[in-house]
């Protein structure tokens, strides 16, 4: 395996343009101790309103698709979590940004603000609240929802494999211009076409890869929510109330997109937050969702006993690995043993590639698709 820096992780971690902002903000995420190494990729915050008491100190039941129907009933502090996930550990890393500098950002500028206002909207109206979110607060829970999509593990694989399938594309042709004499990187100008050829061979057998550093993640995923927070928080929402019986689960996908036809309860689970028909569910707690879109002000079916159980199921569907309910429910167990964890391709040429399938040949089949290499990345069609 060999190993790359993406430039967007070059600009912001290694030569950042204002070094003195930079140490200002680091500044205030402090005060600095110990590095948090133990990294919830779904906020406890969010899952103790889902224990049997509403508290930190409750349990959720736990379901995992490997055994779905051997749920455990467990703390949210021990679930949902993976060891030094958003630390840094790029070796060009600025010195200045602390390893856990990931962490603390989501600790503080997006959990943080998050169970404000989650809490303004599901508990207010019990002690006099009313739930009208300032344009900041809107914000930051637009910033919320869009990094915990892609804080998730699963995320990191998706991105990670097209960082590499692309990256192993751009070597592969610099490696067969050198084969037909033409230009090359420098660090190639003294490669014999022979070898060169001899590399190529080894990528499409899939015995050399690129691996982008899990810094191309972090900064993908920080980016891009900053990017997409307020585009995001201009759509249209709608705070729900679960009905006919239904208790809103979560999971760790939580923020669930997906494409339905208004006034249709059919959905397809995957589109992004741009398409017309755009329905975003998040479930706030057991008896509360929020939903985002362009159609949720007049669609007529949100809200309904029939919608409430589609968002249920929905959520479930989204699971990668784990479901966190309040209540011990067979129905998780029913759709979790009938159903495959979410994935996404790459399509080009007509051809669907999920992620996971060995890189270096789909860099191949991309390199022979030539001008016909228009990519699309999202759930299969």
């Amino acid at each position: 395996m060999l190993g790359y820096s993406a430039p967007s992780v070059g600009r912001a971690l290694i030569t950042p343009p204002d070094l003195n902002a930079l140490r200002a903000f680091i500044d205030s995420l402090g005060p600095f101790g110990e590095v948090r190494v133990s990294h919830h990729t779904v906020p406890v915050a969010h899952l103790k309103v889902f224990t049997d008491t509403g508290r930190e100190s409750g349990c959720v039941w736990m379901y995992n698709r490997a055994a779905p129907h051997a749920p455990k009933h467990v703390a949210p502090r021990v679930i949902a979590k993976q060891k030094r996930l958003y630390t840094i550990e790029h070796e060009k890393a600025l010195a200045e940004l602390p390893e856990d500098f990931f962490e603390r950002i989501l600790a503080t500028h997006i959990e943080g603000p998050f169970t404000l206002i989650r809490n303004k909207l599901v508990f207010g109206p019990n002690v006099g609240i009313l739930p009208v979110l300032t344009p900041r607060e809107e914000l930051d829970l637009a910033m919320f929802l869009v990094a915990q999509q892609l804080r998730t593990p699963a995320f990191r694989r998706r991105i990670e494999w097209m960082g590499a399938v692309h990256a192993t594309f751009d070597v592969r042709a610099r490696l067969d211009a050198v084969t037909r004499g033409g230009a090359a990187w420098p660090s190639m100008k003294n490669l014999a076409p022979r070898e060169a050829q001899r590399y190529i061979e080894q990528f499409d057998r899939g015995e050399l890869m690129l691996v982008p550093p899990k810094e191309h993640w972090l900064w993908a995923f920080l980016k891009l929510s900053y990017e997409g927070a307020p585009m995001v928080a201009a759509l249209p929402r709608r705070l729900v109330h679960a009905r006919g019986g239904v208790e809103f689960v979560t999971c760790d996908g939580p923020v669930v997109t997906a494409r339905r036809i208004p006034g249709d309860l059919e959905c397809v689970v995957g589109d992004g937050w741009k398409h017309p028909l755009c329905e975003a569910v998040f479930a706030l707690s057991p008896t509360h969702a929020l939903v985002v879109g362009p159609n949720v002000e007049t669609d007529p079916v949100i809200g309904t006993a029939e919608w409430c159980t589609s968002v249920r199921d929905r959520t479930i569907r989204n699971a990668d690995r784990f479901v966190f309910a309040r209540s011990p429910d067979s129905r998780i167990s029913e759709i979790l043993a009938s159903s495959k964890a979410p994935t996404s391709v790459m399509e080009f040429d007509g051809e669907q590639h999920e992620t996971g399938q060995p890189v270096g040949k789909v860099a191949k089949r991309m390199f022979e698709a030539g001008d016909r290499a228009i990519v699309r990345w999202g759930p299969p069609r």
